[in-house]
Protein backbone atom coordinates (compact mmCIF):
# COMPACT_ATOMS: atom_id res chain seq x y z
CA UNK A 1 0.00 0.00 0.00
CA UNK A 2 2.78 2.43 1.14
CA UNK A 3 4.26 1.77 -2.10
CA UNK A 4 1.48 3.06 -4.57
CA UNK A 5 0.67 6.50 -2.02
CA UNK A 6 3.95 8.05 -4.19
CA UNK A 7 2.32 7.16 -7.62
CA UNK A 8 -0.74 8.48 -6.86
CA UNK A 9 0.54 11.88 -4.77
CA UNK A 10 2.46 12.44 -8.54
CA UNK A 11 -0.12 12.30 -10.77
CA UNK A 12 -1.97 14.81 -8.33
CA UNK A 13 1.41 16.59 -8.94
CA UNK A 14 1.36 16.20 -12.02
CA UNK A 15 -2.41 17.68 -12.45
CA UNK A 16 -1.58 20.39 -9.93
CA UNK A 17 1.66 21.84 -12.33
CA UNK A 18 -0.63 21.80 -15.37
CA UNK A 19 -3.25 23.48 -13.80
CA UNK A 20 -0.98 26.06 -12.88
CA UNK A 21 0.47 25.95 -16.17
CA UNK A 22 -2.90 26.78 -17.77
CA UNK A 23 -3.96 29.46 -15.66
CA UNK A 24 -0.02 31.34 -16.48
CA UNK A 25 -0.41 30.75 -20.14
CA UNK A 26 -3.87 32.17 -19.56
CA UNK A 27 -2.66 35.06 -17.63
CA UNK A 28 0.27 35.68 -20.49
CA UNK A 29 -2.51 36.23 -23.57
Amino acid sequence: MIQHLPLLWNKAEIKKKKKINNLLEENDH
